[in-house]
C-alpha cells in the first residue's frame, strides 16, 4: 500500500516541502550574505554542479513509507533500481537556529560549513520531504554530501552503491547524534 504525502503530512504532523524554509527572514538574510562571504569548497561546488537539476526540481528517488517495529518507527525504501551515485534527494526541512546540546531533536541535521554566531541546522520536525524517513545503519547504502547550489548549502543523499528494488535505505547518523541517545537500535 502506498500512503500519500497528504496522508503522510497528517499522520506524521509535518508539511512537506522539497526544498529548505527558512526560520525567518532575518535569518534568510544573514545565510545568504554569510554563504556569498565565504569560500565555498570545490568538493561542495562539484556537487552543486552534477546535482543541479535535482536540487532545482527538489526532486527524489521513487520511494514508499512503510512502517518497520515500534523501537524504529517508519523507513523509507526504493521502488525501484538505483544504481551507485544516484541523487535520492535533499535532506530538507526548517533552516534554524540549534537549540542548546541537551534539547535534543530527531530530525536535525547540522548547517554545514556556515561560520555565524549561531551553529545552525535543518530541522526536519515540522517541514521536510521524505528523506526524513531515512533510518540509521553502520552499513548504510547511502552517503551524505553536501553541495552548494543557487547561493546555499545544500545537504544531499547519494547512493553509496547499487540498491535493488525494495531496499531499506539508510545513512549512517554519526556519532553526535548518538552520543546523548545511546546506542542504536538498528545497526
Amino acid at each position: 500500500m502506498v500512503i500519500s504525502i497528504s496522508s503522510l503530512e497528517k499522520e506524521h504532523h509535518f508539511k512537506y516541502t522539497p526544498h529548505l524554509v527558512f526560520e525567518d527572514a532575518s535569518l534568510e538574510t544573514v545565510v545568504k550574505e554569510q554563504c556569498q562571504k565565504q569560500a565555498v569548497p570545490q568538493e561542495a561546488l562539484h556537487y552543486g554542479a552534477l546535482y543541479e537539476k535535482e536540487l532545482h526540481l527538489g526532486l527524489e528517488i521513487p520511494s514508499k513509507v512503510q512502517w518497520i517495529h515500534p523501537e524504529v518507527g517508519y523507513g523509507l525504501y526504493t521502488t525501484s533500481e538505483i544504481p551507485a551515485g544516484i541523487f535520492v534527494g535533499e535532506y530538507t526541512g526548517l533552516l534554524c537556529c540549534d537549540p542548546p546540546y541537551y534539547k535534543m531533536g530527531n530530525y536535525r541535521f547540522h548547517y554545514p560549513h556556515l561560520h555565524t554566531e549561531r551553529q545552525l541546522s535543518i530541522d526536519a520536525e515540522g517541514y521536510g520531504n521524505m528523506t526524513r524517513f531515512i533510518n540509521h545503519s553502520f552499513t548504510p547504502n547511502l552517503t551524505i554530501l553536501q553541495a552548494f547550489h543557487g547561493g546555499l548549502y545544500h545537504v544531499i543523499l547519494v547512493a553509496a552503491g547499487s540498491i535493488k528494488k525494495g531496499e531499506h535505505l539508510t545513512y549512517n547518523y554519526g556519532h553526535s547524534y548518538w552520543y546523548l541517545r545511546g546506542a542504536p537500535h538498528l545497526s
